[in-house]
This record gives structure tokens, sequence and C-alpha cells, in this order.
């Protein structure tokens, strides 16, 4: 008998709901489409910060099991949710709607990818909206998606990607962010792409030459560095600007390309000092500048201020006096000691003569004043006068 009940197929099929015949087409709960058919409770208008409050930029139909309930619930909306109508901010209107207001750099599309991901779960995040989605993640307090956005961020940044990191993060006010970016950007500033980093606010660009790591510092490449943005951004002209990226903790030694340059901007700086402010980080820059000066006089000094030479530079003629002189008499100095080298007795022996000619003494530590072979040594050896 139970083997007969087993293979008995019953029928119990006494289900009706008034649509016998057609497949259910119900979609998955989504705050897309219409209200009606999703049957959506809540409403989300969407204003802009800083805007006029009555004017509504987007307006979403959501649910509020899911906003506040969900796995990847809000907690900002579950806490809203949860108020008593009485201590609620918003009123007894809260149960049907709320307002929140956006910087307006977030886009609706933005907000939109936020609400997939608390339906769904997705994170659609890409370079372009990832800092966007990690401010909205974190005001509105979704977890899930704010540590979604930052692992994103922390495979992405790296020393080319940081300036837009930081440009980004000033937008959406992500300190923590801009201050991972200008530590990046620090680590090798010579990799960042030359036109970005010109481009930078002024603010920004000193952050990173102050962050940057003492081991990191390759001082005459960084004067290069410094020396064309300060070109690109003439109108900067705050003293405590100039001190702070051309203190001698970060740029010791100039580029000898560049020390003509820094002696100008020393006069454009004490030009801007205020009465009674210290002339320290003048004093020492112009220490840096002439001493390289006269280190590398014949390639950068004797070139400036040739009178046939078709390329003059007008630098050296713009600097003060008491420079001038400063400069002339260390590069004196360095012929007087070279020519004294070079016309020892025939008897002495010529490896010492080679040593001078040879040999690239490192002219710009702090213990040498004199130049070294490749720039600061007057070669006379083919001239006639001096055989």
């Amino acid at each position: 008998m139970e083997d007969q009940r087993k293979k008995r197929r019953l029928d119990l099929n006494d289900y009706s709901d008034d649509e016998e015949g057609t497949e259910c087409s119900h979609a998955a709960l989504t705050w897309r489409g219409d209200p009606l058919e999703t049957l959506s409770d809540w409403t989300i208008d969407v204003k802009a910060e800083g805007g006029n409050t009555d004017v509504t930029i987007a307006s979403y139909n959501v649910h509020k099991s899911v906003m506040g309930a969900g796995k990847w619930r809000s907690k900002y909306f579950e806490n809203l949710l949860r108020q008593p109508a009485s201590d609620n901010a918003q009123g007894g209107d809260a149960s049907r709607k709320c307002v929140i207001v956006l910087k307006l750099c977030a886009t609706m599309q933005t907000f939109e990818c936020l609400l997939d991901h608390m339906y769904f779960g997705s994170s659609n995040i890409d370079g372009q909206n990832v800092v966007s989605l990690r401010y909205l993640s974190k005001k509105l307090k979704v977890k899930t998606l704010f540590d979604i956005a930052s692992q994103h961020i922390y495979d992405d940044l790296t020393v080319e990607t940081a300036p837009l990191y930081m440009h980004e993060s000033a937008i959406f006010g992500d300190n923590k962010l801009k201050e991972e970016a200008i530590k990046t950007c620090a680590s090798d500033i010579s990799r960042i792409e030359k036109g970005k980093l010109l481009e930078m606010d002024s603010s920004d660009f000193k952050e990173i030459l102050c962050s940057i790591p003492e081991s990191n510092i390759e001082s005459k490449n960084l004067s290069v560095i410094v020396a064309e943005y300060l070109r690109k951004h003439s109108d900067v002209t705050d003293g405590s600007y100039f001190q702070a990226v051309c203190n001698s903790s970060i740029m010791p030694v100039l580029a000898p390309s560049e020390s003509l340059f820094y002696l100008q901007l020393c006069q454009k700086w004490t030009d801007n000092l205020e009465a009674n402010s210290s002339k320290d980080g003048v004093d020492s820059l112009v220490e840096r500048g002439v001493k390289c000066c006269i280190n590398h006089w014949k390639s950068e000094v004797a070139n400036s201020i040739a009178k046939d030479s078709p390329g003059r530079n007008s630098a050296y003629d713009s600097l003060r006096d008491d420079i001038k002189v400063r400069i002339l008499e260390g590069a004196l100095l360095n012929a007087k000691e070279t020519l004294e080298k070079l016309n020892q007795p025939k008897n002495v022996e010529n490896t010492i003569v080679s040593q001078i000619l040879v040999s690239s003494p490192n002219s710009d530590s702090e213990s040498s004043t004199h130049s070294d072979s490749s720039s600061g040594i007057l070669d006379v050896s083919n001239d006639p006068i001096y055989n």
C-alpha cells in the first residue's frame, strides 16, 4: 500500500491569481522603473550643496528595507529610518521621503552607482568616479562600497596617477586621500609628468616638496624642477613660499644652469619681504647661488657676460652689483689657482697637471669653494702665450 501511494500522482493545483496563462514577469527589487510597479515606499530627493535648497536635482524611488536593512545598507539611512518621527529633523514627512545635500561635483551617475551597489552589491568603479564614490559612501555610511573604493585607490595610486588623485581629493574635501597622494608624489617627484607638475596648485606643489624624504633628494635635479615651476608661476611672490620651496634642507646644491635664475629670485624675494621679516632664507639661497656660479664660472658666468656671445643671458646683467663682485672675485681666485698649478716648474711630475685637468673634485660640497674641472678650470694648455 505504501509503495502505491508513492507512485500515485497527487492533484493539488488549486491556485488562482486571476493571471492564469501568463508567466510572472516581475523583475528583481530595484530602484529603477515605475514606482507603482516596483512598490517603492520611500523617495530620496538630491539637492546641491551651496545651491538653491528649493531646487531638487533628482529624485529616486527606493525601498526602505534596502536602504536601511539590506545587505549593502546605508548606516545613514538606517539611523534616519529608525528615528521616531518626533525626533527626526525632517519631520513627519521623513516617513515618505528624505532630502540629502551633496557636493555638486558628485554627479547623479555616481549616485546611481551607489544605489546599484546598495540593491545588487555591484561596484562599477573606475578612475573617473572612484573618488566621488568614496565621498558618497563615506557621507552616507555605506561601508561595503567605501572599502571597495578605497581598495581600488590603493591598487591604482602611483606616482603617475597621484596628481589626479590630489586634484580630485581637493574637490571632494578628502584630506586623507590627498595626504597619501602627496606622499606618493614626493616619493619620486622626477617621474611625474612635467605638464601635470607645472599645472599643480602652488600650495600642493609646496606640500610635495616639503614631504620629500631626505634620502630621496637629488638636489640638482630638484632645483631644475623648482625653477621651471617658479617660472611658470611668476605671480607667486610670497616670501614664506620661496623659503619653503627653496629651503636648503631639500635643495642644498643648485644646478649650475639655474644658479643665475635663483640669484634673480633672491632679488624678487627681497623686494617682497615684509618689514622686520627674517632674511635667513634669502641669505641662504644667495650663498648657494653665488657658490654655484663661482664653481661653474666658465660655463655659466663667462658665457653670460661675453659681449660677443650670440645668446647672451641677461640674468647676470640684472644682478645687484655686490653679488656680481662676489662672483667675479671668486671666479678670479679659481682662475688664479688653476694657472698656478698649470705653470708649475717643468720638473714637477706630469701626474700633477694630469690630475688638475682630468680629475673632478666635488666642488659643490660644503668644504669646497673652488671650481671643478668640467666647468671651473681654465684650459689654456694650447694657448701660445702660456707655452
